[in-house]
């Protein structure tokens, strides 16, 4: 079994107050880690006046690529949850129907 923590900083553009993004984003993430077997450790920081937030969970598999997916896919799941958009992370996604717009700015991994 591998493991990987995976943390992924993003800046937020949305009609809603920086605080309802969090909150929502937060209670995605963590509902998702409490469903998932292969996630644990979830951890969300934000710079409300900056309009970022960094997102990090731990994700497990039978290798670190899964693993890596695992975390990768979680924390997707939990900014589409929340009703935000990840435009560019695999080709595009449709922006309109969603509540709020996430850019990436860093990323960070390590092995757990």
């Amino acid at each position: 079994m591998a493991a990987i923590q995976m943390r992924i900083t993003f800046q937020f553009i949305s009609e809603s107050a920086p605080e309802q993004v969090f909150d929502t984003v937060t209670e995605a993430l963590f509902d998702l880690e409490a469903a998932s077997e292969t996630l644990l450790d979830a951890d969300v920081t934000s710079s409300l006046s900056e309009n970022t937030i960094s997102l990090s969970i731990v994700g497990t598999g039978e290798t670190i690529e899964a693993a890596s997916e695992n975390a990768s896919s979680g924390i997707r799941a939990a900014i589409h949850k929340s009703g935000g958009a990840t435009p560019g992370w695999d080709q595009t996604v449709e922006i309109a129907r969603h509540q709020a717009v996430f850019k990436f700015l860093e990323q960070t991994a390590s092995l757990a």
